[in-house]
């Protein structure tokens, strides 16, 4: 009876494995997907804007963008908009580093500190995280 219990559950993890193989294998594909449409939306508003000889071009150009965001829909949760950050909220990088965001700054990037590095990124790229401890933000003199 122990035999075939150990026997159910190491067959349940093998699926299980399995399984989360062929999920992670999806999401790459359909990570990429979207990656390269997103490049052809950003290549064709980009052409539009270098051919822009009129304010009326550069407008449209904007608006394809503008459409393009709204097309994608809300965030999926696990990053955040520039609204949703604070400075010296404790935010992870999409290369998982944890840092502290220092500044926001008027083009909507976030500039982070991680250690002695400050980093200028997007903000969805950011997740925000638990603080271990309070946050202070060091002074600038």
């Amino acid at each position: 009876m122990e035999r075939q219990n150990l026997a159910n559950l190491q067959a349940l993890e093998n699926e299980l494995h399995l399984r989360e193989k062929a999920l992670d294998k999806d999401a790459r594909e359909k990570a990429r997907a979207y990656l390269l449409e997103a490049r052809k939306t950003v290549e064709t508003a980009l052409a539009q804007a270098r051919a822009a000889v009129t304010e009326a071009t550069a407008k449209e150009a904007r608006r394809m963008v503008e459409d393009a965001i709204k097309d994608v829909g809300p965030s999926d949760g696990r990053t955040v908009g520039q609204k949703a950050l604070n400075i010296g909220d404790r935010v992870r990088t999409g290369q998982g580093k944890v840092g502290v965001v220092a500044e926001m700054r008027s083009d909507g990037r976030v500039v982070v500190e991680i250690g002695a590095v400050r980093l200028v990124i997007a903000p969805e790229l950011l997740e925000v995280v638990q603080s271990d401890g309070p946050t202070v933000r060091r002074s600038d003199t």
